[in-house]
């Protein structure tokens, strides 16, 4: 089933760098001399430490339809003004992707809109739910695309600044845990 949001529900991203770079600070105030004294062992944590706070962009694969059903619904007052019912059939799209799902919730610092709907991811995929008069594979793929559009576009967005956000914050990682290797070592010597 679907999963969708109002963009007005969406964080700017700047509070997601803060939150990973308090996340940071903590991990790196919480190692023990174990976690950084020998080579591999450093090596070990600032990967595992990299893994959990650097953000990796959003990549979307290409559509794939998982899912249909058919459904009797009221036919809309704009359609009929007396009523009645239609059968209509239900695709579900899927949008798998790759990349931090934690990006999904954000938008860009410089971006506003009124209150558009969003899709969130559950796991690794996007679902959105097409509702057409009968099954066709084109019209069902070209209206997800559609409607995923805002979507896609905020990620893509979102990714540039936390590609930018990552370059800068993986140097500083090293820094950190340098810093705090050589303060541990010499505390516990």
């Amino acid at each position: 089933m679907e999963r969708k949001t109002t963009f007005r529900e969406y964080q700017f991203i700047h509070e997601l760098f803060n939150a990973k770079q308090n996340e940071l600070q903590h991990i790196i105030d919480n190692l023990k001399v174990n976690d950084v004294k020998e080579g591999k062992a450093f090596e070990k944590t600032k990967e595992q430490i990299k893994r959990q706070i650097l953000l990796q962009s959003v990549r979307f694969q290409d559509p794939r339809i998982s899912d249909h059903r058919s459904e009797l619904q009221p036919i809309p007052e704009y359609i009929n003004p007396f009523g009645g019912q239609r059968r209509v059939t239900i695709v579900e799209v899927e949008f798998p992707f790759e990349g931090s799902e934690e990006l999904f919730g954000y938008r860009p610092d410089q971006l506003t809109f009124s209150d558009p709907t969003v899709y969130l991811p559950v796991g690794q995929t996007i679902k959105v739910e097409v509702l057409l008069e009968r099954l066709d594979k084109e019209t069902a793929l070209r209206e997800a695309n559609r409607q995923f559009s805002l979507t896609k576009n905020i990620i893509n967005a979102v990714n540039t600044q936390a590609e930018n956000w990552s370059k800068s914050i993986e140097h500083q990682i090293d820094t950190l845990l340098e810093a705090k290797r050589k303060e541990l070592i010499e505390f516990y010597s």
